[in-house]
């Protein structure tokens, strides 16, 4: 997973004044069809896009993926898509197993978005809500640990630059 660096000044995780998020996609709702894909349950959103489960109609396993539709759909939000796409499946043919494993970049009905392995595992909230304190501090410990080589190898890797600068 490709991350940016926050704008100067700015804290992570903040965003400037008047910046929120969009909301769900126009038109995206659980148990419709985008193309093969059903979606099942929406996972998350970001400012960039959000996160779809979804069930591939086309596999005799049911297999199931994460979609990302990015919020923006205009041409330059495409050909971002695709820069994007590019580094991201360079990264994956590393084989680094810190790397979420990209599927493919669709355009389905005028929405372009990412196919992506989904992380049955869910998110370090989830992992930790139940457990003992404890346990708690050990796991996040388990999450940063393996964060932190993802994050090493796209530091090292020449690839994971935009403009000149790190992407992360």
């Amino acid at each position: 997973l490709m991350l940016r660096r926050s704008p100067a000044g700015e804290e992570f995780g903040q965003r400037p004044m008047g910046r929120e998020a969009p909301g769900p996609m126009p038109g995206l709702r659980e148990g419709e069809m985008l193309g093969p894909f059903s979606l099942l349950k929406r996972l998350g959103k970001g400012f960039f896009a959000e996160v779809w489960l979804a069930k591939d109609a086309t596999s005799d396993l049911g297999r199931l993926l994460a979609l990302k539709i990015p919020f923006r759909q205009d041409k330059l939000g495409a050909r971002r898509l695709r820069e994007e796409a590019e580094r991201w499946r360079h990264l994956c043919s590393s084989g680094h197993p810190n790397i979420l494993y990209l599927e493919d970049l669709k355009s389905v009905e005028g929405k372009r978005f990412y196919v992506m392995e989904y992380m049955k595992d869910g998110n370090l909230a989830d992992a930790v809500r139940d457990k003992e304190p404890g346990q708690r501090v050990q796991l996040v410990r388990q999450w940063l640990e393996q964060l932190c080589l993802g994050l090493a190898f796209l530091h090292e890797d020449k690839t994971g630059r935009h403009g000149g600068r790190p992407i992360i």
